[in-house]
């Protein structure tokens, strides 16, 4: 009798034993919780689904780095989601753990939040721009109201503009001088012709045929009677950094290029002047892009074979056509005159370098700051700030994180 007793504990000893084992198997095994995408499907979808909250998408992200797209996904794409705080409906301890920093920094659109408002240094409005060939105006002013020599913002005119060409009240127009044909600085060659921009006009109404009354709503510099026209076409002051394209560089012998001309034909170019190049998004500049501007320094120096080039300064473009582009001088130590070279910088691996020497301090600052992927300008004025000791930033990222930033370009 006894020895029944002791084996009917036993089973009941082994069958609770099994049942803690598979619970807590569970409890500690269990994967984390996952959605399927379908066909439609954004991580802004997801989040109003199942935490009735679209704008936590940024957080969903975070711990979904390899996403290229958060707008569109891939269906039976497997999504990661996070559990939360039922205080504040918010990711319980997304921004502190499960993240690796560098996951993100590794994904090829992670320096889509660098922008750089350029407000500060130029008029984006009145950049003007270096075209191959003759510019073909669509009009140009006949006449105006006030019977003077030089017309300025608040004037009213006419417009005659080209036979068929479509014109409605509210289309703006920018209002130029073309230059007489510019040599290259370096080879002597042809190099097309520098378009200044002068003010812009607006369409009020029309007056007869292709003649239409105009509003001057800007104007940068003299503008007369003659002067034509050519449409508007705006360019944010948000720039958004991009990486080279390397290969593109190098397939066109773009790695080290002249500057061509300056705007207004000026001679001598230093921070805030805006630079025209010969070198357009065919040939891989890109707007965004970041160059030095280099020399080899005295003649002295120059005769010494091997030294590396002297840094005068630092170019963002801020336009590209496709084979000419505008930059803006951000920062300069010397004057330099058209000529001077631009050397391709290599941003993204400067940046890179940093932040990976730096990586705990960094993972330290985005907690802090709880927000998907961050600034890196921002992020390196941080270190630099706040990181022991200091990181020894190149020059060129100083510049750039000295400069404002900006939300949306």
């Amino acid at each position: 009798m006894e020895s029944i007793k002791k084996s009917f504990m036993a089973a009941w000893i082994a069958i609770i034993s099994l049942v803690l084992f598979f619970t807590l198997s569970n409890v500690v095994l269990a994967d984390p919780p996952t959605y399927v995408a379908v066909k439609g499907d954004s991580l802004k979808t997801i989040c109003r689904a199942y935490y009735g909250n679209p704008d936590l998408w940024r957080e969903l992200w975070r711990i979904n780095p390899s996403i290229v797209n958060p707008d569109r996904l891939e269906p039976g794409f497997v999504v990661m989601l996070f559990t939360t705080d039922s205080k504040n409906d918010t990711p319980a301890k997304a921004a502190e753990e499960g993240v690796e920093l560098l996951s993100l920094l590794n994904n090829p659109s992670s320096l889509k939040n660098t922008r750089i408002d350029v407000s500060d240094y130029t008029n984006v409005d009145a950049l003007g721009f270096l075209s191959p060939e003759k510019v073909a105006p669509r009009g140009s002013l006949i006449s105006d109201e006030t019977e003077r020599i030089f017309l300025a913002e608040g004037d009213m005119g006419c417009a005659a503009f080209e036979k068929g060409y479509p014109i409605k009240p509210g289309d703006v127009f920018v209002i130029y001088h073309g230059s007489q044909p510019i040599l290259h600085p370096i080879t002597g060659n042809a190099a097309g012709y520098a378009v200044s921009f002068l003010g812009r006009v607006v369409v009020k109404s029309k007056v007869r045929d292709n003649v239409y009354q105009v509003e001057i709503i800007e104007s940068y510099t003299d503008i007369r009677v003659g002067d034509r026209l050519i449409p508007f076409t705006p360019v944010s002051p948000c720039v958004q950094v991009q990486e080279l394209d390397w290969d593109l560089l190098k397939r066109n012998d773009s790695l080290i290029f002249p500057i061509v001309e300056a705007k207004d034909l000026q001679n001598i170019l230093g921070k805030f002047s805006v630079a025209y190049l010969d070198r357009g998004y065919k040939q891989g500049v890109r707007r965004g892009n970041f160059f030095q501007v280099v020399d080899k320094g005295d003649s002295q120096r120059q005769k010494i074979p091997g030294l590396p080039y002297l840094i005068r300064g630092y170019v963002l473009i801020l336009e590209s056509r496709s084979n000419t582009s505008t930059g803006v001088v951000v920062y300069a130590t010397k004057d330099f005159a058209p000529g001077a070279l631009l050397k391709a910088v290599d941003l993204k691996s400067a940046i890179f370098e940093i932040l990976a020497t730096y990586k705990t301090d960094l993972q330290k600052m985005v907690i802090e700051k709880g927000t998907g992927y961050p600034n890196l300008l921002e992020v390196l004025a941080r270190l630099d700030r706040d990181a022991e000791p200091k990181p020894d930033l190149p020059e060129g990222l100083r510049v750039l994180m000295h400069m404002p930033g900006c939300s949306v370009e």
